[in-house]
C-alpha cells in the first residue's frame, strides 16, 4: 500500500502524461513536470517516505493520510476529535503526518506562518526536522492540486489561489532538498 501511495504522492503529480484534466492548472503542471530539480527533491522525499533513505527523527507510528477528511468531531465538542481511516498507517518519519497537516491548514485559509505557528505545541520526536515536514507539506499541496487525489475545491476559488498553493508547494519541496 505504501508503494502505491508513494506513486500517487511523489510521482504522478509531477508526470506530464498523468492523464488528468487539470483545467487552469495545466500550464503550471507542465512547468512542474519539466522541473528536474523539483522532481529530484520530490524523489528524495519519496525515498524518505518509503524508508529507502534515512531521516533524523525517531520513527513514529503515522496515520499516513492525516488530513481533515480523516478527522471526526462535532462542532459542540471540538476538543474531542477522533482520527479515523487508519488504512494508510505505517512506521516512519513524524514529519510526514505533520507536513500533510500543514498543507491542509493552508488549504483551510491559513498563511504558512499561521500554519507553522499552530503546530508549535506539537511534541516533536527527537531529531525532528522542520524543513523535512515543510517539504512533505509542499508535496501534499502539489498532489492535492495536480495529482489523482485532488481536493474538491469550490468553483468560486480563484485561479490565483490555486497557483499560489502550487507555488508554495514547489518552494517548500525545493527548500527541503537544501536543508
Amino acid at each position: 500500500m505504501r508503494e502505491l501511495n508513494h506513486t500517487h504522492i511523489f510521482e504522478l503529480p509531477l508526470q506530464s502524461d498523468n492523464g488528468l484534466d487539470l483545467g487552469v492548472l495545466t500550464d503550471i503542471a507542465r512547468s512542474c513536470s519539466n522541473d528536474q530539480e523539483l522532481k529530484l527533491a520530490a524523489a528524495r522525499l519519496g525515498n524518505i517516505y518509503t524508508g529507502k533513505a534515512p531521516y533524523a527523527s525517531k520513527p513514529a507510528l503515522l496515520h499516513g493520510d492525516f488530513y481533515p477528511g480523516s478527522w471526526l468531531g462535532t462542532l459542540n465538542d471540538a476538543a474531542n476529535v477522533k482520527v479515523i481511516d487508519p488504512e494508510f498507517a505505517f512506521v516512519g518519519p513524524a514529519e510526514f503526518d505533520v507536513g500533510v497537516c500543514i498543507a491542509h491548514l493552508l488549504f483551510a485559509g491559513m498563511t504558512l506562518q499561521q500554519a507553522l505557528a499552530s503546530i508549535q505545541s506539537y511534541q516533536k520526536p527527537v531529531g525532528f526536522s522542520q524543513p523535512l515536514a515543510e517539504g512533505f507539506a509542499g508535496i501534499e499541496l502539489l498532489r492535492r492540486l495536480l495529482g489523482v487525489a485532488q481536493l474538491p475545491l469550490p468553483e468560486t476559488l480563484s485561479t490565483e489561489a490555486k497557483l499560489n498553493w502550487v507555488d508554495t508547494g514547489r518552494r517548500l519541496v525545493l527548500a527541503s532538498a537544501h536543508a
